[in-house]
């Protein structure tokens, strides 16, 4: 190669590498995407968690003429939002099955009336620390005296049970403790008055609820109803709010209020008020 040629590349070599040097650093600089609010950031920012709910008593009620909501999920949720500096907003009535598409649309911050913890709830929402434990026990008819040996017979092809559709907790039942019945699935947004009256009006033989909520029905019913298996609960479940999922932050806020109602005391007074609908304090307190 002759001098010249050589000495013509190299120029050309250094003029382009100063070039990519030159056009490197403001490519570095183009403004980036700005980040998306989370959700815990949205609900501090306006002072307002928004909240999904399920009209459920004793667990959360509504006076039909004022619309007020009372319950120990309604003490329990505005203690904890208080906790925090928020204010509750109850912003839509929903589902057992689709709360989650509420949360992942965002017409919601929380699902704040608890849900059972499983694990097929735990693939959809992001569940807090535990609020309270309940039982989900069995009944039936009081004059019904077919399952009175064992919870064990309702088990069984002739006997129809009441479920609600889409919920998580109704599918591991039937799938895991009652495969062989048959099953009534119930829409999402039935309250538990309409729920237990299916058993009480023979459409199913019989349905799950606590104590407190079947001696309720019962002191307006003509058919009456009554525990399956005497005081043993079906399981016993923790009860959590749920997020949408990846939502961490919001979570941890949460976490933190409960965990600082069950160790003031605070949980303690709210669940004492219900002790009698069978709710307790979560094993870790």
């Amino acid at each position: 190669m002759k001098l010249s040629h050589l000495a013509l590349v190299i120029v050309l070599s250094a003029t382009t590498a100063f070039g990519v040097m030159k056009v490197a650093p403001q490519s570095a600089t183009t403004p980036t995407a700005t980040a998306k609010e989370s959700a815990f950031q949205r609900v501090d920012k306006a002072g307002v968690l928004r909240c999904g709910y399920i009209i459920w008593a004793p667990f959360l009620a509504q006076d039909m003429a004022t619309k007020k909501m009372s319950g120990i999920v309604f003490d329990y949720v505005e203690a904890i939002a208080q906790e925090l500096g928020w204010k509750v907003e109850w912003t839509e009535e929903v589902g057992w099955g689709n709360y989650a598409e509420g949360l992942k649309t965002n017409r919601y911050d929380a699902m704040c009336m608890p849900v059972y913890e499983t694990g097929l709830r735990a693939k959809f929402s992001l569940m807090t620390t535990s609020i309270y434990n309940n039982g989900l026990y069995a009944y039936g008819r009081a004059d019904d005296a077919r399952f009175d040996a064992s919870m064990d017979s309702l088990n069984d092809p002739s006997v129809t049970l009441a479920f609600v559709e889409g919920d998580a907790v109704s599918t591991a039942l039937k799938k895991n403790v009652f495969p062989r019945a048959k099953e009534m699935l119930l829409p999402q947004l039935i309250d538990q008055g309409q729920y237990l009256m299916t058993v009480g009006t023979r459409k199913a033989d019989a349905g799950f609820a606590s104590p407190y909520a079947i001696n309720k029905y019962n002191e307006g019913a003509e058919a009456k109803l009554k525990l399956i298996g005497g005081q043993k609960p079906v399981s016993v479940y923790g009860n959590a709010l749920a997020v949408q999922m990846g939502e961490y932050d919001l979570k941890f806020a949460l976490d933190s209020a409960i965990q600082a109602l069950l160790k003031n005391g605070a949980a303690k007074q709210i669940i004492e008020a219900y002790r009698k609908d069978g709710f307790l304090l979560p094993t870790e307190y």
